[in-house]
């Protein structure tokens, strides 16, 4: 069970939005190198497909992704318990490459651990020892090579938990369920300080039932307990303290195998694996913690549990564990995770389309496109002769660098990329934007590239919530004409004097061949520069 880090992430992902006269088949895929196109349903999977294998036969272990590494940490090998941690680098294609064994093993042999990355540390949580049941954790740094690091001991669990589901939420460490005599139904927590260090444990709301061999995941505020020996599906929000609300049951999961694994990527439920036939099945995640309608992929993965797994970089992954027809396993498996990562859309200011792509593993929740007379207000120095384009993607990573490419005879000279907050009615030149020449499939063209931070000025809702929303255009500057022309019917008294803007001779020249009225900004100072 595993969390990839959010909240400080150092993997970026590219967003590529095409601005274009007219869109040729197959264009995109030249114009934005790395971007793969979505082929299924929405939280659908790709085909399973095998990569490096890990150096030995490991089941009942724990494994996590940090910082574009992946991590295999203790279990059982044979008939012995393992202190062995192997790292691997993971490649932009889902594929691993070469294992190395970390010099810094585990301070005690252990299975049935659970393990979080977060914050540049590995926290590895209870299991099963040669002495019995353990309640320990422990704690060290990953360095950048992917190596690890001296390791230290944290402040012990309540109680010895095997088979929980951990999990890392707004700087908290959570341990769900599990077993030791019986099966659980706890639920701990504990703050992770800066330097690693974890506080006391502390106890929050029991699960509604006891579950073992689950898998843990966070959405937009909620925890997710999926699978193992309850079989369905319990969530509950995650609260600013760290408290843990009331549990719900979502009522509609299917009958899930004990071993199946969980992964939460892009607002979708993914259970994939399982003892029993290796199914994949996902549902989407509504705003008040639901769990939608359960669909299941055509592209199933080997009956395999007791096996380790984790979602990262737009794939899921299965490792180690027992295969129901070979039996112990050192393979690595993984399939990408299918999502709308293109989109086009009509922009009735230009009549022409806007193409939208995004790499795989984020998701296109929304696109649309319009002139910038239609926005709540008008931008007082500038004209959007594009028009401007409203996105809204998910996506688990904190900074997004976001790629525009016009289709134009403009000039980088002649432009600035600007940002429309209809929350705050402001217009902003977006900071470190570069805006370069190009062409794009035989056509003049400028390349756009700026960072979106989930939650930050460019982020229509100001949340860090894994969810992004920008309106963005390529605007250019007009020029003040006569204060005593008439109204031209832009915005409404209240926002603006009755004053003519007139996009400048040069916007002609460019070859856009329109003029466009404007009005002054209003010395009420409703509209934004």
């Amino acid at each position: 069970m595993s969390l990839r880090k959010y909240a400080a992430t150092t993997v970026r992902r590219l967003v590529c939005l095409v601005f274009l006269s007219t869109v040729a088949a197959g264009a995109v895929s030249t114009l934005c190198s790395g971007v793969s196109y979505a082929s299924g349903s929405l939280g659908d999977v790709g085909v399973w497909q095998t990569t490096t294998s890990l150096p030995a036969q490991i089941l009942q272990t724990a494994s996590v992704s940090y910082n574009n590494y992946a991590y295999v940490i203790g279990g059982a090998s044979g008939a012995s318990w393992t202190a062995t941690i192997y790292y691997a680098p993971m490649n932009s294609d889902g594929s691993v490459g070469s294992w190395t064994t970390a010099s810094s093993s585990l301070p005690t042999a252990v299975n049935n651990e659970s393990a979080v990355a977060y914050n540049g540390y590995l926290y590895v949580m209870g299991g099963d020892s040669a002495s019995g049941l353990r309640s320990s954790v422990y704690y060290a740094p990953l360095n950048s090579d992917g190596s690890v690091g001296a390791w230290q001991t944290g402040s012990s669990l309540p109680s010895p938990v095997a088979n929980g589901a951990a999990v890392e939420a707004n700087g908290y460490l959570y341990i769900f369920g599990g077993d030791d005599s019986g099966v659980l139904t706890s639920a701990y927590y504990t703050k992770i300080n800066s330097d690693g260090s974890v506080g006391a444990w502390q106890t929050g709301n029991s699960l509604p039932s006891g579950n073992s061999y689950a898998s843990a995941a966070i959405f937009n505020g909620y925890v997710y307990v999926t699978g193992g020996t309850a079989s369905g599906v319990f969530y509950a929000t995650l609260n600013a303290d760290g408290s843990v609300g009331a549990w719900q049951t979502a009522g509609n999961a299917p009958s899930f195998d004990s071993y199946q694994l969980a992964s939460i990527s892009n607002g979708y439920l993914i259970v994939y694996g399982g003892q029993s036939d290796g199914a994949v099945q996902s549902a989407p995640l509504n705003a008040n913690g639901s769990v939608g309608t359960w669909t299941t992929s055509p592209n199933s993965m080997d009956p395999t549990f007791l096996n380790a797994g984790f979602e990262a970089n737009g794939f899921i992954y299965s490792l180690a564990g027992i295969d129901q027809n070979t039996g112990l396993r050192n393979t690595v498996n993984y399939a990408a995770l299918n999502y709308t990562n293109q989109a086009t859309v009509h922009n009735s200011a230009t009549n022409q389309p806007i193409h939208i792509a995004v790499p795989q593993g984020d998701n296109i929740n929304c696109s649309s496109a319009s002139s910038e007379a239609s926005q709540t207000r008008l931008d007082s120095s500038y004209a959007y002769p594009l028009g401007m384009v409203r996105f809204c993607f998910t996506t688990q990573n904190y900074t997004n660098k976001v790629s525009l490419v016009f289709v134009t005879n403009l000039t980088a000279a002649q432009v600035v990329a600007r940002d429309y907050n209809p929350t705050t009615g402001r217009y902003t030149t977006i900071p470190g934007a570069t805006i370069t020449q190009t062409t794009y499939n035989g056509s003049p063209a400028l390349a756009l590239t700026y960072t979106i931070t989930d939650g930050g000025a460019l982020d229509e809702d100001g949340l860090t919530n894994q969810s992004i929303t920008d309106p963005v255009g390529l605007a250019m500057s007009v020029a003040v004409a006569s204060p005593a022309a008439p109204n031209t019917g832009f915005g409404t008294p209240s926002q603006a004097d009755p004053a003519t803007i007139v996009l400048a001779g040069s916007l002609i020249s460019a070859g856009v061949g329109f003029a466009l009225l404007r009005r002054q900004k209003a010395a009420s100072g409703s509209r934004s520069s």
